[in-house]
Formats: structure tokens, sequence, C-alpha cells
């Protein structure tokens, strides 16, 4: 019976129109899709593979607006790649509490070479359900797991609160891939996702796993000082240019941003900023990013 009600949906589906919905009104900024048992159609950019059972898309860099596409066990498009546009069809429903797409109906290739670029998050913001099935980043998280928990699960704190990295995506506990160390700080990119009633971290491979002290993309030269912040000013210098500075309080908030700047030294006012910790974001004219964590006192 649930078929053939499945199929009568997909008859009038199919003839309404090929008209998108988005992932940010199919997420409905609410725990539970409002669009639950419906079958629409969407669109988003891979930027990951779940086994080859799925992919996750995303169709914005902000909250809300990534999504879980389940074709089953082995049966994903083996001719989809990272970074594809898609356009796909098929069934909303909430597993276990996951948001995602099933019963999947159409999957085409819109467009190739998509960037997305991760969403920069404390690791306390890992566990909020807007970034759920979103591809995110954080910087200078301790590992607090002094060993790998039951399920190959790690916790980092960067301050903000625990977040728990799992090896669902990347099985990094097969030959011991990566094994981070009790009391390092890293920055780990992944998708966040949920289960067993726990928001997790699903790193993808061994390139989105870097110790903070030896960030590849570090910029070279560059000086924060004094830190922690004492008398209202931190000054800033690299051997590149600067694009843009920012800096987000420990919950993930702006409370400072400047661009344009076209100079490899400058000096930030912070004495609006309250006491405690904040992540400091600067990127070059280069395009090379590094975050740090400042404290003003």
């Amino acid at each position: 019976m649930k078929t053939t009600l499945l199929f009568i949906a997909l008859f009038i589906a199919m003839g309404a129109s090929a008209q998108l919905t988005t992932i940010y009104d199919i997420q409905g900024q609410t725990d539970v899709t409002p669009y639950d048992g419906q079958i629409v159609t969407t669109s988003g950019v891979v930027t990951s593979f779940v086994r080859a059972d799925g992919f996750v898309i995303q169709d914005g860099e902000t909250p809300w607006n990534g999504l879980y596409v389940y074709y089953g066990a082995g049966l994903a498009p083996t001719n989809v790649q990272l970074g594809d546009e898609i356009e796909v069809m098929g069934e909303i429903g909430e597993y276990y509490e996951l948001t995602q797409m099933l019963n999947i109906v159409s999957t085409e290739v819109v467009s190739t070479g998509n960037t997305v670029n991760p969403i920069l998050l404390t690791t306390q913001q890992v566990n909020q359900e807007q970034y759920e099935s979103m591809l995110v980043r954080v910087t200078a998280a301790e590992c607090v797991s002094a060993e790998v928990m039951e399920y190959g699960e790690y916790e980092f704190n960067d301050g903000s609160g625990v977040a728990t990295v799992d090896d669902k995506l990347w099985s990094y506990n097969i030959d011991d891939a990566w094994v981070p160390v009790f009391g390092t700080d890293y920055n780990i990119t992944g998708i966040v996702s949920y289960s067993f009633d726990l928001y997790r971290l699903y790193p993808r491979d061994i390139n989105d796993v870097i110790e903070s002290s030896v960030e590849t993309n570090k910029i070279e030269g560059l000086s924060i000082y004094p830190n922690p912040v004492s008398n209202g000013v931190v000054y800033i210098s690299a051997n590149s240019d600067f694009a843009s500075i920012k800096i987000y309080n420990m919950v993930g908030q702006q409370v400072y941003k400047t661009q344009n700047i076209d100079e490899n030294q400058t000096s930030i006012n912070v004495s609006n900023l309250s006491q405690g910790v904040y992540i400091l974001k600067i990127e070059t004219i280069n395009g090379k990013i590094n975050t740090h964590k400042i404290t003003v006192k």
C-alpha cells in the first residue's frame, strides 16, 4: 500500500512542474522538516560521498543549506563527482531526526567543478541543528580524548564546548591513518551530521585534518601582539598584504570586520569587546586564510 501511495504522489509531483524546492525550505529552520513525506526536486553541490550509499549536497554557505541524499546501500550513481551540482528528485523524510532525501526518482548533473567553502564554526556550534549536513571547519580545537572512544570517535574543544569527531565518512582508524594526539590542537574540516542523539563532525579524508601548528596554508611572517590583549589594541603584521580581518566570539558571532586593507600591517581596536576568548580570522590578498585565538583582558 505504501508503494502504491508513493507512486501516486510521484505521478502528481512529476506532473506538477520541475520547480525547485530549496534546501533551506526543506530544512524549514526546525528540527523536523515541514516537507516530511513529500516528493520534491532540489539541487545542490556535492560536498561529500557517504560510502557508496549517497551524497551530501549544499546550495549555499549559510545555515540550513545542507541535505543528505540517500539512494540505498551501494546504489549511489557512479558518475557523480565532488563539486558537481546535481538536480535530484525524491521523498523527504527524517531518519532518527536526520533530514534526508530518499526513494530517489531522478538525478541530473547540472554543472561540474563547483567549490563550496566550509563555514568557520566553534566546536560548540557543531552541535547546532542549523549546520546539519553542511561543510564546516573548526580551528585550534584541542583533542580532549586520551584515547579513541568506543565507536571510533574523538572529542575536541576550542574552548567553547566539546565537538565529537567520527569516522563514518573516512575510516581513519583503519591502519591508524590518523591518530590525534591528546592535548594537541587541530584544524578539522568535515560534514556535520546527527545520529544516536549526538551531533558529529565527519572529516572526509586526510586533507581535512591537520595540526594547527603546521597549517599548510599559513601566512608567512604573521605576527599578532600582544596576546592576551590588555591595552585594547592588537597589532597584526605579515609578509603579505591583508584582504580582510574578522573577529568572532566563541559562539560564532562576528563581532568585528574590516576589509580592503591593502597593507601588511595594521592595528585593531578591541576595547569595545568584553573580556574573553575570540577567534581572529585573517585573509591575505593571495588567498591564504589563518585563524588564531586571542584573549581580550
